[in-house]
């Protein structure tokens, strides 16, 4: 369990890495109105409560996932609230349908991720780099890059952060104690 225990510490150390590495690629600060401003944020915030939580006793995991999967639900918000926001209206008009999607699918993800299998939750968010962010990188008018780059290394860090932590949710973890 010790074993367990560093390599999860390092992952999520890996994991604070990136979330500190997007706030240095934010070009400009003064916008404020910036759903990727607020992301940025918000992803600095998850790491700090997932570090808080890390440290918790067992009973915290439950916790922990509901977090998580609060963040994968975050995530396709940021490129609905871009496209509503940043895109020219025709764009916005055929494209926020495929962003609803996205946020669909990730949403259901989540909630597969807490009432299914904790792996919903570490794919879907590594997932998302791989469907959304490789995606829309150089291929959105709306999603800066900096953000899809920034996004991704966070999604990739993250998802492998709560596959190595699916130990620490074993049902086991949960014996006597109701979900």
């Amino acid at each position: 369990m010790i074993e367990t225990k560093a390599v999860q510490f390092a992952a999520l150390t890996i994991a604070s890495g990136a979330a500190c590495w997007t706030v240095t690629l934010v070009p400009n600060w003064k916008s404020g109105n910036d759903p990727c401003l607020w992301a940025a944020v918000a992803t600095l915030i998850v790491v700090a409560i997932l570090w808080k939580l890390f440290w918790l006793p067992v009973l915290a995991t439950r916790l922990e996932q509901r977090v998580l999967a609060g963040f994968l639900v975050g995530m396709p918000i940021v490129y609905v609230l871009r496209c509503l926001l940043f895109a020219d209206r025709a764009l916005a008009a055929s494209w926020v349908w495929i962003e609803l999607l996205g946020l669909i699918v990730f949403a259901s993800v989540a909630i597969l991720g807490l009432r299914w299998s904790v792996w919903f939750l570490a794919l879907g968010i590594a997932g998302h780099g791989i469907a959304w962010d490789v995606w829309h990188y150089r291929n959105s008018s709306y999603i800066p890059n900096w953000y899809s780059i920034a996004c991704m290394s966070v999604d990739f860090a993250l998802g492998a952060y709560v596959g190595l932590r699916i130990p620490s949710y074993s049902k086991s973890a949960w014996d006597g104690v109701k979900k």
